[in-house]
């Protein structure tokens, strides 16, 4: 066995041992924090494990199959709305990169956006938003948003701050967003400013309106994983009156990397037609 051979064996087992610590730390929380509402048996936190395991290697796939391609991609014959992708906590725009290539086998283009410098105020990230969504509206007359955890939020400051750009936005999905804070925050406040934000309780998010009222010409459906680790109890995922979608099986990275997760996405997206084509 080559020196390299064994470093990159030794670095994988490293990783692994990572992930599964981090999973394990995250399973524990989730426990203590909702008691009994979190009980899932021995079978089923084994699955979660495996799934989430499966998914974080996934999304880090994504950081060499997407480095350098998070900006604008047309399809060879583009049709339809273009598409905005809005990663989460402490992640980059490839992230997304699943989502997108179903959007673009679809026909539309999409753009992701890196949000900048991890751990830093939400008001921070919301410059690379607006400017994304400037972006495709200077090509299209309307826009869809898809978010993934506090890339949800962070839409809605942004949708607040410019609300002449979201009066063209026509369907946004968010995949695990905090709008009601996470429970998996309280006590980890002291970490970062949007750690503290998007905690259970949070005075930012109780002032932050609902992308139903930031969004009116918006279609709004928010998506929540039954075994998300990180934004929990799953109902703080959804806004009160909105459209609602529900994945008991799923975790948190698996929301954005299951694949009848995202063509259940890409379909919800595609049943709503341009405003043009909307019967009066």
């Amino acid at each position: 066995m080559t020196d390299l051979l064994r470093a990159i064996l030794a670095f994988h087992l490293v990783a692994f041992v990572g992930i599964e610590l981090w999973l394990l730390f995250s399973w524990a929380r989730w426990r203590w924090l909702l008691g009994n509402d979190a009980r899932v048996g021995i079978v089923g936190v084994l699955r979660m494990l495996a799934r989430e395991t499966r998914a974080v290697y996934v999304i880090a796939s994504y950081y060499v199959r997407a480095i350098g391609r998070t900006g604008l991609r047309v399809p060879p014959q583009p049709q339809g709305r273009p598409v905005l992708a809005v990663h989460g906590f402490t992640q980059n725009g490839t992230n997304m990169w699943g989502i997108r290539q179903e959007f673009e086998r679809r026909g539309r283009p999409t753009l992701a956006v890196h949000l900048g410098r991890p751990l830093q105020a939400l008001e921070r990230y919301t410059p690379r938003v607006v400017q994304g969504l400037q972006a495709l509206l200077d090509l299209h007359e309307e826009v869809d948003v898809v978010c993934h955890s506090m890339g949800g939020v962070v839409l809605r400051l942004a949708l607040a701050e410019r609300p002449d750009l979201a009066e063209r936005v026509r369907v946004i999905v968010t995949l695990g967003s905090p709008h009601l804070g996470t429970h998996y925050a309280r006590g980890l406040e002291w970490v970062s400013a949007d750690t503290r934000q998007l905690a259970t309780g949070s005075r930012d998010l109780d002032g932050l309106p609902a992308l139903g009222e930031l969004a009116p010409n918006a279609r709004v459906l928010t998506v929540s994983g039954g075994m998300d680790l990180i934004v929990y109890p799953n109902t703080h995922s959804h806004e009160q009156g909105g459209e609602e979608l529900h994945f008991p099986h799923l975790g948190h990275c698996g929301l954005i990397v299951d694949g009848k997760a995202v063509r259940r996405i890409a379909d919800e997206v595609a049943a709503t037609p341009n405003a043009s084509a909307t019967p009066p």
